[in-house]
C-alpha cells in the first residue's frame, strides 16, 4: 500500500507543481506551446500545445494502444480459469491475476477522469 501512495504522489506532484493559470502553461507565453513529440509518430497530432494537452494527448493515445490488449487479458483470463477448475491452487492464481487484471483497467481507462479531476483540483488552487 505504502508503495502505491509514492507512485501516486510521485505522478500527482510533479503536476501540481507546473501548474500555472493558463491549464498548466510552462513559462510560455500566451498562444505558445511546447513542441508536440508526437507528431512524428501520429499524422493528426498538432504542432504545439500545452502540457495539459500534451499529457490529455498521451492518455488518449495509451487507451487507444491498450483497449485491445485488454480485450485479450480479458479473453486469456477466461480460458484459464477454465483450464483452472478442479485445481484449487491454479484458481486461486488465476483470482489474483483477475484481480489485477481489473486493478490495470480501472486505472487505464480512469485516466481520463482522473486526469480531469486532477486538473479541475490544480484550476482552483491556483485561482
Amino acid at each position: 500500500m505504502k508503495k502505491i501512495q509514492v507512485i501516486i504522489l510521485s505522478i500527482i506532484f510533479p503536476i501540481i507543481t507546473l501548474a500555472e493559470d493558463d491549464f498548466f502553461q510552462t513559462g510560455l507565453k500566451k498562444g505558445e506551446g511546447i513542441s508536440n513529440p508526437f507528431k512524428a509518430f501520429v499524422k493528426d497530432a498538432p504542432d504545439s500545445m500545452n502540457f495539459g494537452e500534451l499529457v490529455l494527448f498521451a492518455i488518449n493515445s495509451i487507451i487507444k494502444i491498450a483497449t485491445p490488449i485488454l480485450f485479450v487479458s480479458l479473453v486469456f483470463l477466461g480460458f484459464k480459469y477454465i483450464k483452472a477448475l478442479g485445481n484449487e491452487k491454479e484458481l486461486d492464481e488465476v483470482k489474483k491475476w483477475t484481480k489485477w487484471f481489473f486493478v490495470g483497467a480501472i486505472i487505464i481507462l480512469g485516466a481520463n477522469p482522473i486526469f480531469y479531476f486532477i486538473s479541475d483540483t490544480v484550476k482552483q488552487l491556483s485561482i
